[in-house]
């Protein structure tokens, strides 16, 4: 299949499981990876550690003092905005209240 056209569909899945979840991610090798949240997430303050979390996206999603954290269960990632360009964090940038975060939280906030 040519390029143009794989690159079209995923244009189009994207576009597609972006309106059914409210966020897709996409992986380029060699590149972050592309967290596509279709609109500005609802935030719910985590108030023993001032972390607000967004609730209604597929991914563990964070905003804290002004930037947005993504963490993929291997890697944290930041951005000043919600939907990137997201950045690699090495392990010694990420914010101490990060690690605070209640274990099962997605399961608790809704």
């Amino acid at each position: 299949m040519h390029a143009g056209k794989i690159w079209g569909l995923v244009a189009i899945l994207t576009v597609f499981a972006t309106l059914l979840s409210g966020c897709v991610l996409v992986e380029e090798k060699g590149h972050p990876p592309a967290v596509v949240v279709a609109k500005k997430p609802r935030l719910v303050l985590i108030k023993e550690i001032d972390v607000y979390y967004a609730p209604d996206v597929d991914i563990e999603l964070y905003f804290y003092k002004g930037y947005w954290y993504w963490y993929n269960g291997k890697h944290w990632y930041w951005s000043q905005y919600y939907n990137g360009p997201w950045e690699i964090l090495p392990p010694g940038k990420v914010p101490p209240p990060m690690f605070k975060i209640p274990p099962g939280i997605r399961k608790k906030i809704k």
